[in-house]
C-alpha cells in the first residue's frame, strides 16, 4: 500500500474522530452554553460517550487486524491518543464533577 493511501486513511480517521465532537460542541453552544446549568454534564456526558464508542469501534478494529496479521501502526497511534483523549476527558469531568 502506497504511503499516500495510508496518510488517507488516516486522516480520514482523523476526521472521523473530530467531526462528531464539533458538532457536538456546536449543538450544546447552540442550546444554550456549555457551562450553563446541565448542559455541562450533558455536553461532558456526550462526549465521554462519543469517544469510549469511538474506542470501542478502533479497538474493533484493530483486534480484527491483528487475527488477519496486517500491519496496524497507523490504527495504534489513533488507537492510543483516542484513549489519551477519553482518560483526559474523563479525569477532567471527574474534577469538575466536584
Amino acid at each position: 500500500m502506497s504511503n499516500l493511501k495510508k496518510q488517507q486513511k488516516l486522516i480520514i480517521r482523523l476526521l472521523l474522530l473530530i467531526i462528531p465532537i464539533v458538532l457536538i460542541t456546536a449543538w450544546f453552544l447552540h442550546d444554550g452554553g456549555i457551562l450553563s446549568g446541565y448542559n455541562f454534564l450533558y455536553y461532558w456526558i456526550w462526549i465521554i460517550g462519543f469517544l469510549t464508542v469511538f474506542d470501542a469501534i478502533l479497538i474493533a478494529i484493530i483486534l480484527y487486524k491483528n487475527i488477519n496479521r496486517k500491519n496496524t501502526r497507523e490504527d495504534n497511534r489513533i488507537f492510543y491518543i483516542c484513549t489519551l483523549l477519553l482518560t483526559g476527558s474523563l479525569l477532567y469531568f471527574l474534577i469538575n464533577l466536584n
